[in-house]
């Protein structure tokens, strides 16, 4: 798959499935700034609970919200 192909997924899940934010879709960039963080995290062979616990660390840590673990994890 091609790295932009993969952006452009990685970002449709996220906006559609994590969505913490709850923009459903709107604006379409809203999570673009963690997609290459992703797209890297899986380059490197993170396993689920990796990946969730990077979307949970944006949650967290770049978003501000409480986090939600179990979303996370469904997400990953």
């Amino acid at each position: 798959m091609k790295k932009e192909n993969a952006y452009q997924l990685i970002e449709e899940i996220l906006m559609k499935d994590w969505d913490p934010i709850g923009v459903n879709g709107y604006p379409k960039d809203e999570y673009r700034g963690y997609v290459s963080a992703i797209f890297n995290a899986l380059k490197m062979g993170k396993n689920i609970k990796g990946i969730s616990d990077l979307l949970l660390k944006i949650e967290i840590g770049s978003i501000g919200m409480n986090g939600n673990k179990e979303r996370s994890l469904q997400v990953a």
